[in-house]
């Protein structure tokens, strides 16, 4: 199996099963990290920072809720959605990042909940 395919397989298995920390990219060009996921919809964080001339981080302050087939639409080919455009670098480095999101989603919703104390 050339690369190509596997990359291909890979993907596929990813835009069906997304999982936290799935880094998408075209040529390390960052498309999006996999920040959540859910039975209906991902959140995902697509926004960049540099953090220094030849580097970037993703802007966590902004994510969007995308449906599974809204994913799927995204990094895939319009006119063929078994093709992508896109590939998957599960299990990335990022999961660090991801995990510090989720820190702060875990705080905020700690803080909205002291409203009801």
């Amino acid at each position: 199996m050339s690369s190509y395919e596997e990359r291909q397989v890979l993907n596929k298995k990813h835009i069906e099963n997304p999982q936290p920390g799935d880094f998408w990219h075209e040529m390390f060009s960052p498309y999006h990290v996999v920040l959540a996921v859910a039975d209906d919809h991902v959140i995902i964080c697509e926004k960049t920072k540099p953090t220094d001339a030849h580097h970037y981080t993703f802007d966590l302050s902004e994510t969007r809720t995308l449906s599974h087939l809204e994913h799927r639409n995204r990094v895939t080919y319009s006119t063929m959605r078994d093709k992508f455009v896109a590939d998957v670098v599960p299990n990335s480095k990022l999961m660090p990042m991801v995990q510090e999101w989720r820190d702060a989603k875990f705080k905020e919703l700690q803080n909205q909940l002291e409203y009801f104390r």
